[in-house]
């Protein structure tokens, strides 16, 4: 099989997640470089550093699988409609 024929179809996500991809990658990159070369930064600020950068690598990820789970339903498939705000908001008129 070639590439062309594994890659996935394109569709309404495709930018997004490949964006997503990228910045992961970016990410997993930069904390690697900074696990990896000495830091002129306190203990603790190193420590919190890879922690935000972990932190967002987890919620890229999420974002990631979402997506990929938003791209395999149908394109006319969204979410249900609200319901009217007046019985949302439960004034209802009671006539006793």
């Amino acid at each position: 099989m070639s590439a062309a024929e594994t890659a996935p179809k394109p569709n309404r996500f495709s930018g997004l997640l490949a964006l997503v991809r990228q910045l992961i990658d970016y990410g997993r990159h930069l904390a690697t470089t900074l696990r990896g070369n000495p830091h002129p930064l306190g203990a603790g600020d190193f420590a919190e550093i890879l922690a935000r950068i972990t932190r967002g690598l987890l919620r890229a990820e999420a974002l990631e699988a979402r997506l990929i789970r938003s791209a395999a339903r149908p394109a006319g498939c969204g979410r249900p409609r609200r319901r009217d705000s007046s019985l949302a908001a439960g004034s209802y008129s009671s006539s006793r």
